[in-house]
């Protein structure tokens, strides 16, 4: 009976999160496959990790780092999904804050890292009118190295 009270609210969390997954999924796979959820956020993992831990990843696993990455943040989706199923039971509120917080880092991670994703023209024209301009000899010959 006590395994009960914990056991089915964890069970819930985790197919939640996979049904989300699941849509997620499906959503960048109509609009833009190469900005799966799960890959950008490895990609987000991957560029905030430091160099000693990546050095350490690629001697540890070899050509199948990447494939470590992804099975790495499997296992931690599935126990923070669980996790959240519990708190859920105990405390909504709390558990719809960790999921919105979730849901903002992945779409953060979406739209910083795939430059194919549906908000990049809006980005990079926000981003074009904040750069500096080129001088009009350097933006003719190709940039700086292009100088002979």
């Amino acid at each position: 009976m006590r395994a009960r009270r914990w056991l089915f609210p964890a069970i819930a969390g985790v197919a939640s999160v996979a049904f989300g997954l699941g849509v997620a999924e499906l959503v960048s796979a109509l609009f833009a496959a190469q900005a799966s959820p799960v890959i950008v956020v490895g990609s987000l993992l991957i560029d905030f990790a430091p160099p000693w831990a990546k050095d350490a990843a690629i001697a540890l696993f070899g050509t199948a780092d990447k494939i470590a990455l992804l099975v790495a943040i499997g296992l931690v989706l599935v126990v923070a999904a669980a996790a959240v199923g519990v708190v859920a039971s105990r405390w909504p509120i709390v558990a719809r804050l960790v999921i919105v917080a979730g849901g903002i880092l992945g779409i953060a991670a979406a739209v910083t890292r795939a430059p194919w994703c549906v908000a990049s023209p809006f980005l990079s024209r926000r981003m074009r009118n904040r750069a500096p301009a080129l001088p009009p000899d350097v933006a003719s010959s190709g940039g700086p190295a292009a100088r002979p």
